[in-house]
Parts: structure tokens; C-alpha cells; sequence
């Protein structure tokens, strides 16, 4: 996993607390809560796995 990963996941859990906290439905609110406990999930196992920085693609990668 890459630690752009981690950084992207973070920042979604953060932002459906956020977004379950200003929900005027309790339904939306619940969604929103959910979607942030999956994207702390994947943080949890995260850190477990090693953190590398994405590859970035390059022209001499390309094969022919």
C-alpha cells in the first residue's frame, strides 16, 4: 500500500465524520458514519502492511 493510500483514507474517514456530523437525517448521518469506520478499517490494516511511495510511470518503462 502505497502511503498516498494512507494519506487518501485518512482524509475520507475525516471528512465522513465530518459529514455525518452535519447531517440533518439520522439515515445520512449513519451512512456517513459507516463509511468512515471502513475507511479506518483499511488505515488499521494499513499499518500493517509495509508503506512504500506510488511508482510513477515513466516512458522507459513502457515495453517495446
Amino acid at each position: 500500500m502505497s502511503l498516498e493510500d494512507v494519506d487518501y483514507y485518512r482524509r475520507r474517514a475525516l471528512e465522513e465524520r465530518e459529514r455525518a456530523a452535519k447531517a440533518d437525517d439520522p439515515n445520512a448521518a449513519n451512512a456517513h458514519q459507516e463509511l468512515a469506520r471502513h475507511y479506518e478499517g483499511l488505515l488499521a490494516r494499513a499499518e500493517m502492511l509495509p508503506l512504500k511511495r506510488a511508482r510513477v510511470a515513466n516512458r522507459n518503462d513502457r515495453a517495446g
